[in-house]
């Protein structure tokens, strides 16, 4: 049995200034809240039917702790009966959590769900659930020794022959294509709106994109891993004879996707459900593919994963009309575009994380509901997401429009 997404919605992301953004007053539980309401007041009558929830989050301590999404289905106003559970596949979270509800709804388990996702970084600080990479496990390091992702971004770079010139040129794109998209208003109607205690709205596009950036601007921002990857080198943990073994000064705040606030939320059906509702949905989910990789390179999966979940769709990348792909560092959707073969004008065609920002546990579906709003928009069919993951994972989804 297909499944579907009938609606979906994010918040406007939040850029984080020196650990506060506008969101910060808000509660990580009442960012989904917002759009759950949202979804509450464009689809009444399927929403009312949701049976189970399913919301991604990486930092699930403090206020994004405790079950972070029941709590958020319960503040919303959602019936008891609803279950609601919390996933963390790090940067894939808000994407595997559409892509439970999906297999949920399709097996007939479920005939309506809501997924998502959310990260408040101002609030809950990346990282803050502590353990480093490999959660301070001796017994697993004594079998290889994981390394933050900067310096894995950096490897792929210098290994793979991206100049620091070709990393920033990419962020530069990212950002123009993000401001001419704000200046049309082109996700206004994908948005749900973060409102104060008076009702009024805290922010209405995404804070994140820089208009006037420049690649003299760009040029001369620091390196943001090189005095890392000197200490990991002196320790013995990268360097000559490792896996890790080239290194430059490639990524920076620059070129690196920013910090963010946000959440986002969907509404899947079966097809079942559907046809008795008549109701049509936006667009409907083709296949996904969640895939480890090495966890040492870490960041090189989405290659190996689009390729596999484009095989099982019994497509090719020259199949795909748009693709979203994650800017978590500029090596990694460069690397994706080049390995696949890629035309890069189908390619974050309204910029990518470097520009908007990149809420962790949210992302994910933050792109599934942007890539179905530019198909539409721009009269396309099929479209690719995907998004690589810490630890050496990567996941994947193709969507057709309906």
């Amino acid at each position: 049995m297909n499944s579907y997404v009938i609606d979906g919605v994010f918040t406007p992301r939040a850029s984080v200034k020196k650990g506060v953004s506008v969101y910060t007053p808000i509660h990580p539980q009442q960012l989904v809240a917002s759009c759950l309401q949202a979804l509450r007041e464009r689809q009444p009558e399927v929403f009312q039917k949701t049976e189970t929830a399913f919301f991604g989050c990486v930092s699930q301590v403090n206020d994004q702790g405790a079950n972070i999404a029941r709590n958020a289905v319960l503040s919303a106003g959602l019936d008891w009966s609803v279950s609601a559970s919390s996933v963390n596949m790090c940067c894939g979270s808000g994407l595997q959590a559409v892509n439970i509800a999906s297999a949920l709804v399709a097996s007939g388990t479920n005939s309506v769900a809501l997924a998502g996702g959310v990260e408040s970084m101002s609030r809950v600080k990346m990282a803050s659930d502590g353990g480093f990479m490999d959660g301070n496990n001796d017994v697993l390091r004594k079998r290889l020794i994981q390394v933050p992702q900067g310096i894995s971004a950096d490897y792929i770079a210098a290994s793979e022959g991206f100049t620091r010139e070709v990393l920033d040129e990419f962020s530069l794109h990212s950002h123009q294509k993000a401001a001419a998209a704000a200046q049309k208003n082109y996700f206004q109607s994908a948005y749900a709106l973060v409102k104060d205690e008076v009702g009024a709205p805290l922010l209405t596009r995404d804070d994140h994109i820089r208009p006037d950036t420049s690649m003299e601007g760009l040029s001369q921002l620091k390196p943001a891993f090189a005095a890392l990857e000197e200490q990991l080198m002196a320790a013995g943990v990268i360097g000559e004879g490792k896996t890790l073994d080239k290194f430059g000064p490639f990524h920076t705040a620059g070129n690196s996707s920013g910090i963010a606030d946000g959440a986002a939320a969907v509404l899947v059906a079966n097809e079942k459900f559907i046809e008795q509702a008549e109701i049509k949905p936006r667009a409907r989910i083709l296949k996904f593919v969640a895939k480890g990789s090495d966890p040492i390179v870490m960041l090189n999966g989405p290659s190996a994963c689009c390729s596999q979940v484009l095989r099982e769709c019994g497509m090719s990348p020259k199949d795909i009309d748009l693709w979203e792909i994650n800017e978590a560092f500029a090596v990694v959707p460069l690397q994706t575009i080049r390995n696949l073969k890629i035309d890069s004008s189908k390619v974050n065609i309204n910029g990518g994380a470097i520009a908007l920002g990149h809420p962790l546990g949210a992302t994910g579906s933050i792109l599934l509901v942007s890539l179905i709003t530019a198909l539409e928009k721009e009269d396309k069919q099929i479209g690719c997401v995907t998004l690589c993951v810490a630890g050496g994972q990567s996941i994947s989804a193709v969507i057709e429009r309906v």
